[in-house]
């Protein structure tokens, strides 16, 4: 069977989910042990949130219906990003080890590879040595203010350590892609978990819907103690209040869009975050938020 990846060159988030949508919509019809076919053909350019969802997604139902993957049709162009990016498995830290030098040399470039991190907590140290060094790349690349840079670290934090405690799975993914010309970029980290729904109710805690489950974590009710569970909205209220930013997340059918939820026509496997930032933001003070 072959699935098709849509061109999408818009940079409206949204409609890169709706993209990635209509991807799991096709691959979700192949059978178990199926050999697929992901047919580029379509494609001249692609997001990297875009690119990395569809990896996380691939690996999720290749994991799960032990797909074999054949990629036929990539235009030369698209084929050298995409190996470049390290589509579709990613740089795993766990499987390079000279993971540190293959990172330095995207010292410079407008992006970082996919990043395919892996979220045992036996890895907590290689994770954290990871993840400390795409900061550093990051702050390098971008120079960004001594409070834009702490609010990077702990956003990046806080989301891969939601991926770690509550997801269930063995990776997480991430990447980022600084739009110079837009003054903006973007983090996109995600995981094909159980979701946030799906963590509620691993834990005991019954929600009506995916939604309610959203609702719930913005509200800041954790899945563990009455002291835990200001990680999103934290994050949230720094993205959108403090950084003048935007957040976009979808776990399983709940979409966030900034501070609206809402039930989706999109349904994922999993979570997945992308945050667009201002690389100047003037005014603002990390202190505020997490003191």
């Amino acid at each position: 069977m072959s699935v098709i990846v849509l061109q999408n060159s818009d940079d409206r988030l949204y409609q890169q989910f709706l993209s990635i949508q209509n991807f799991c919509n096709q691959i979700s019809l192949c059978c178990h042990d199926e050999e697929v076919i992901i047919d580029f053909s379509e494609v001249t350019f692609v997001h990297p949130f875009y690119i990395l969802c569809l990896s996380a997604v691939l690996d999720h139902f290749n994991t799960n219906s032990k797909m074999h993957l054949r990629f036929d049709d990539l235009p030369s162009s698209v084929s050298t990003y995409l190996d470049l990016i390290k589509f579709p498995y990613g740089l795993r830290p766990d499987e390079y080890h000279d993971w540190q030098e293959t990172l330095n040399h995207y010292v410079g470039k407008t992006y970082l590879p996919i990043l395919n991190f892996p979220s045992h907590y036996k890895y907590i140290e290689l994770r954290n040595s990871f993840l400390s060094h795409v900061n550093h790349l990051i702050n390098t690349r971008l120079h960004p203010t001594t409070e834009l840079f702490s609010a990077i670290s702990y956003l990046i934090s806080e989301i891969t350590d939601n991926i770690v405690d509550h997801s269930g799975v063995d990776r997480g993914w991430l990447t980022v892609q600084y739009y110079e010309h837009k003054s903006f970029f973007d983090i996109c980290i995600a995981d094909s978990g159980r979701t946030i729904h799906g963590s509620y109710l691993f834990n005991g805690i019954v929600h009506g819907s995916e939604t309610e489950s959203v609702v719930a974590a913005l509200n800041g009710k954790s899945t563990k103690s009455p002291e835990r569970g200001r990680g999103i909205p934290t994050s949230v209220s720094m993205i959108v209040e403090g950084l003048r930013g935007n957040i976009l997340m979808v776990s399983g059918g709940a979409f966030l869009a900034n501070t609206k939820i809402f039930d989706s026509q999109i349904k994922l496997p999993g979570t997945f975050f992308v945050l667009r930032l201002p690389i100047e933001v003037s005014g603002f003070q990390y202190s505020k938020y997490i003191y």
